[in-house]
């Protein structure tokens, strides 16, 4: 996927930008299933916090 990225923004290699969305959508499943595991010992999960401290 970075080396799409790279050659898209290098080259304006449109097919390389396909690429480097396809890769990225593909990365969905297994970032929602870490960011939904839970922390041992905690209520928390591994997941973006969006609150302001």
């Amino acid at each position: 996927m970075l080396e799409s990225l790279d050659t898209a923004w290098a080259d304006t290699d449109a097919n390389s930008l396909t690429a480097a969305v396809r890769a990225m959508r593909r990365l969905e499943p297994p970032a929602v299933e870490l960011m939904e595991m839970p922390i041992p010992g905690t209520s928390e999960t591994y997941g973006p916090q969006f609150h302001v401290p």
